[in-house]
């Protein structure tokens, strides 16, 4: 499998995100994707206003903010890159720079669009795992299936894209129980699949009107698809719960 290009690859040493215009595009053209995807959180870790809740990897904090407004819920934010931070902040939110300078342990943690970007993936599962407290609960939300990494998966520094199996044979190896683990977005599939053949924006695919198309038209329907069953099947993402059972 193709990976992203050491240059496009966000660590400890390089921390500027490479894919922020891509990021800023998708939040103001996949709106009831993202709400979708934070109502997941909410409902799947149990999440009321009294918990303790983090998010690694806030990238400019719209989940985190989408998060409060729907819910009521304040978000700690763990962001890599200086410039996010700041935007972080300025939303109103704690932001660290990584889990060790956030000391702390928390009742729930989500991530989402974040661990394909490491490289060393079973050690932040492992730093996450110690990041929550006994019964706490760690949600995931990552791109599925190798054979869909396109060169948009590059240009915005993915290392990889999960098998369901892999996500959870890692998940499990540093001491998580798995709660669910299900794909998402069926339609979607199709659609990271077209990306890969015709090339990310070829025709307009990755433009903002065909996200805002997407986000309208085509998600709304891929959504009833996985509540039909479909995402027992195939789905661009993959969404697991575990837990910290000691």
């Amino acid at each position: 499998m193709k990976q992203a290009r050491k240059e496009h690859r966000q660590n400890s040493d390089n921390p500027s995100y490479s894919g922020t215009m891509e990021l800023l595009a998708t939040e103001n053209g996949l709106i009831r994707y993202s709400t979708s995807i934070v109502r997941k959180f909410h409902k799947a870790l149990k999440v009321n206003e009294a918990t303790k809740l983090l998010e690694f990897g806030a990238g400019t904090g719209f989940l985190a903010q989408i998060m409060y407004e729907r819910f009521g819920v304040s978000t700690i934010c763990v962001e890599l890159d200086p410039n996010l931070q700041r935007v972080v902040t300025e939303k109103g939110f704690t932001c660290f720079r990584d889990l060790h300078s956030a000391n702390n342990t928390y009742d729930a943690i989500y991530t989402s669009n974040v661990l394909e970007h490491i490289e060393n993936d079973v050690e932040t599962l492992s730093d996450l795992y110690k990041s929550l407290n006994t019964g706490g609960l760690l949600g995931i939300y990552v791109p599925a299936h190798p054979m869909l990494f396109s060169q948009m998966d590059e240009k915005v520094g993915h290392v990889r894209r999960y098998r369901k199996s892999e996500l959870v044979s890692k998940v499990q190896s540093v001491g998580f129980t798995i709660v669910k683990v299900q794909y998402d977005d069926f339609i979607g599939f199709f659609a990271a699949l077209l990306v890969k053949i015709v090339g990310y924006e070829s025709g307009g695919l990755g433009s903002s009107q065909s996200l805002k198309l997407y986000d309208n038209l085509v998600y709304p329907l891929s959504r009833i698809l996985d509540k039909l069953g479909c995402r027992r099947i195939l789905g661009k993402n993959i969404f697991l719960v575990c837990e910290r059972t000691n």
